[in-house]
């Protein structure tokens, strides 16, 4: 009898036992799990910027730079483009930054890109396009697919007088253009230029647009000297386009 009631208390013993390593092990599981979406979500908050949603500055740079690390291995070229909104200075100003943000918001929630393309908040209303494997052509249809969406923005009545637009500057990797500081000092000349000539266009750097007119224009003509391809091209290239 004796005996038997130790066995029970025993066996009492060992299923509690069970039972809390099993607790235990489902608590740290818990734990483990919670920690890995804790940390996932603070490496999101640290990666995005707050008001857009986009990528911010920093990890903008890490991707970019990651796309020029695999263009110089795949000898592909990448197109890197700075956006600014104009006048968004103005409407931080006339309509506050509660406007501003919305503009802002709506920029990014409207510009549907392509899986392989990638836009970051560079700052204020700046921002970074990078465009793998994206050339002259390619590059330009995605800025007017922006610049459409941009324009379809409404801006309340406070706003009344402005006009939604961005100026561009564009830059593409090149054999003397490697790294990200050479190629976003590229496509911010370009960009000072658009601003300069008006705002509401985008222009090439310099090289770019030389190397993209000795590479492109020597298709648009046949070998007796006659186009083959239409203006439409051509105009694209030079150094004055932009809407």
């Amino acid at each position: 009898m004796e005996r038997l009631q130790r066995h029970k208390h025993e066996r009492h013993w060992s299923l509690l036992t069970l039972m809390m390593s099993v607790l235990a092990a489902a608590l740290l599981t818990w734990m483990v799990i919670a920690t890995q979406r804790q940390r996932r979500e603070l490496l999101r908050r640290a990666s995005r910027d707050p008001v857009t949603g986009l990528p911010n500055r920093r990890y903008t740079a890490t991707l970019a730079s990651a796309a020029l690390d695999a263009a110089s291995v795949t000898r592909r070229s990448v197109t890197i483009a700075f956006i600014d909104l104009d006048h968004f200075k103005s409407i931080n100003d006339r309509c506050g930054n509660a406007v501003g943000n919305y503009v802002l918001k709506e920029f990014a929630r409207r510009a549907r890109l392509r899986a392989s393309e990638t836009l970051g908040r560079w700052g204020d209303g700046l921002f970074l396009l990078i465009l793998p494997d994206a050339k002259l052509n390619a590059a330009v249809a995605t800025l007017r697919h922006l610049q459409a969406a941009t324009a379809n923005i409404p801006l309340p009545d406070t706003a009344r007088g402005l006009k939604l637009t961005f100026s561009a500057g564009l830059s593409s990797r090149r054999s003397n253009v490697l790294s990200l500081n050479e190629i976003i000092a590229c496509a911010d000349a370009a960009l000072y230029e658009a601003k300069q000539g008006g705002r509401n266009l985008w222009r090439l750097d310099h090289e770019t647009y030389r190397a993209a007119a000795s590479g492109v224009l020597k298709s648009l003509y046949g070998e007796a000297g006659r186009k083959t391809h239409s203006d439409p091209i051509e105009s694209l290239l030079s150094p004055r386009y932009g809407s």
